[in-house]
């Protein structure tokens, strides 16, 4: 019997911890029945009891003249609120996806047709997933990658070959993007938790592939140094599951294009106002996990 004794011994200490609530005192002799989530130099960061709900604020330091944790037996808040407040989500895996709008001015190629049919690559869709982990309750890192996909086609284009040869068939493009890269995230939460404002930065590395066809088929390949911008608003179902929208801006030019046609593969480095602009913008929805 002695194990379960000691078992029960610690169900009824953790219980009791998590029931136990926090104290502080203001310079003007008051007590606060709350829950500390944070101290700092400037602040006391604190949840209390407001009618019935639970609200969450701060307190200048130098207006706190003694604060202690597990203070009293009970908690003025429901358990529920001091799990949630007490245990904040470290970890945050999103995964969204949108409409995309490709940023870089149309070149006067001339043709008006030709750009038409540019102008048709610059809007497509993006998939995206990005991990972090907040090593404060504002700060964190983690990993991003985002897919970005569109197309266009046109029959009956002539052009002629190096050999002099005219040929006349269907040009078409399948552009695919792909950026991975570390990425530095801050965060602000507010309305109790259920909203979270989220700002990131990254740079990493952009993969450009062209699955394309002029007559014959034809992939333009390159890479280069991406990166990239965002900004978002999470709306928090549970403590640990929500959706969210996003805006973002991911940057990046290429200076050397290869060129493969099923019978050779060529490298063209492209002057300046030829690089290739792959800077786009991205507003998306998904999901979110905070664990």
């Amino acid at each position: 019997m002695k194990p379960f004794y000691f078992v029960a011994i610690l169900l009824l200490s953790a219980l009791n911890a998590l029931r136990a609530q926090d104290l502080i005192v203001t310079s003007k002799g008051d007590s606060v029945n709350c829950l500390i989530t944070k101290v700092s130099k400037e602040h006391v960061y604190f949840v209390y009891k407001n009618g019935e709900k639970a609200t969450r604020t701060l307190m200048p330091a130098d207006q706190v003249t003694y604060h202690k944790k597990k203070y009293f037996d009970h908690s003025a808040l429901p358990a529920q609120t001091v799990r949630a407040y007490d245990d904040l989500p470290r970890f945050r895996i999103s995964l969204q996806g949108g409409w995309s709008r490709r940023l870089a001015k149309v070149a006067d190629v001339g043709d008006a047709d030709l750009k038409e049919y540019i102008k048709g690559l610059k809007s497509g869709f993006h998939l995206g997933v990005d991990g972090a982990f907040f090593f404060t309750e504002n700060y964190g890192a983690g990993l991003k990658y985002a897919y970005f996909r569109t197309s266009n086609e046109i029959d009956n284009v002539t052009v002629t070959t190096t050999t002099g040869e005219s040929k006349t068939g269907l040009m078409q493009d399948k552009i695919n993007i792909h950026y991975f890269a570390p990425e530095f995230w801050t965060r602000y939460s507010f309305a109790d938790d259920k909203l979270i404002l989220l700002a990131g930065a990254s740079i990493g590395y952009l993969r450009y592939i062209d699955n394309g066809v002029l007559v014959d088929p034809l992939t333009i390949t390159g890479s280069t140094v991406g990166v990239g911008f965002d900004i978002g608003l999470d709306y928090m179902i549970t403590p640990h599951f929500g959706i969210g929208a996003n805006l973002g801006l991911i940057g990046g030019s290429i200076g050397t294009m290869k060129y493969n046609d099923g019978t050779g593969e060529r490298e063209v480095s492209l002057n300046d106002n030829q690089r290739e602009n792959l800077t786009r913008l991205d507003v998306s929805a998904g999901v979110r996990w905070c664990f």
